[in-house]
């Protein structure tokens, strides 16, 4: 009895597995190792002060147990803001428009895999449908719509609506907690 062949086994073994020969080859296709995470800009400069977390919390205006979608930074009025990340403005509320009772003055930004949004601006530096790079300037910090005072509220949803914790997409020590 001669020896068969090797070669035609193993491509017959390899078309029942959907698989061929040439796949063990080395390839010059883009690596699945995901690119790093773009590095992002905080939305003001300096310390960056929590004066509500993201989480439950009872509300300082309504007195109602709710969820704060967002973190509120300390800053007075007129500090910058700027995008943390590029992308769309793809939303802008006015103070004492129909969204802007509550968000004021608020700035969207879709970007590749999330949405900012930066309510209670005293001023809107961007239009709708600017391109926005990191580190472009969006507006100022203020007091407009339903707030105690001027901070900054910082907003992030995934693309889909969820809402994000934005510390948790800044290095460590980014933020720091208000003492009491």
């Amino acid at each position: 009895m001669s020896p068969r062949p090797l070669v035609p086994m193993l491509l017959g073994v390899g078309a029942l597995l959907g698989v061929g020969l040439l796949a063990a080859a080395p390839s010059s296709a883009p690596s699945a190792t995901p690119s790093p995470a773009p590095k992002l800009v905080p939305p003001l400069a300096g310390r960056l002060v929590v004066t509500s977390p993201f989480g439950w919390r009872w509300h300082p205006v309504t007195g109602q147990w709710s969820h704060h979608d967002g973190l509120d930074l300390a800053a007075p009025v007129g500090v910058e803001v700027v995008a943390p990340e590029g992308g769309v403005v793809t939303r802008i509320d006015v103070a004492g428009g129909e969204r802007g009772a509550i968000n004021g003055n608020a700035v969207f930004v879709r970007a590749p895999s999330r949405v900012w949004a930066f309510l209670h601006l005293s001023r809107v530096k961007v239009a709708l449908g600017q391109t926005v790079r990191a580190g472009e300037l969006l507006g100022a910090s203020g007091a407009s719509g339903r707030v105690t005072g001027p901070h900054l509220h910082l907003q992030v949803t995934s693309l889909g609506g969820t809402p994000i914790d934005p510390t948790g997409l800044f290095p460590p020590g980014t933020f720091v907690t208000r003492s009491a």
